[in-house]
């Protein structure tokens, strides 16, 4: 059975990681660390309060926050929220509205239900 790790959503990740994205579960090491397969097939530690695990494949689209923390000076308007998705292959859903409980990718082509990332 193959296990799969997200990052939680909070500050940037300094690990090479993004955010959305699942990376296979390489194996679990000392201290409860989790090592997963990275970009270009580089094996990446990961603290485990830091991250989701499934023991399926992934099937769902991951639906992450694009506006970043901004700080709003009196008088001014908070910015729009804007969303975008990451579908269980890693591609990305440029826009993907709040309300919105199933899109489908455009790159395969297939519909799958949205779910919200998971936050610290």
């Amino acid at each position: 059975m193959e296990e799969w790790a997200q990052l939680k959503g909070g500050p940037p990740a300094r690990s090479g990681l993004e955010r959305g994205h699942w990376y296979r579960v390489v194996d679990i090491v000392r201290d409860g660390m989790v090592r997963v397969m990275g970009p270009d097939a580089v094996g990446v530690m990961l603290d485990p309060p830091s991250i989701r695990i499934i023991d399926h494949e992934p099937d769902t689209i991951t639906r992450v926050p694009g506006t970043s923390f901004q700080a709003i000076k009196p008088g001014q308007h908070p910015p729009m929220l804007t969303f975008y998705g990451i579908c269980p292959k890693g591609h990305r859903l440029d826009s993907l509205p709040l309300s919105t409980a199933e899109a489908q990718c455009q790159i395969c082509n297939q519909s799958y239900q949205v779910e919200d990332e998971e936050h610290f």
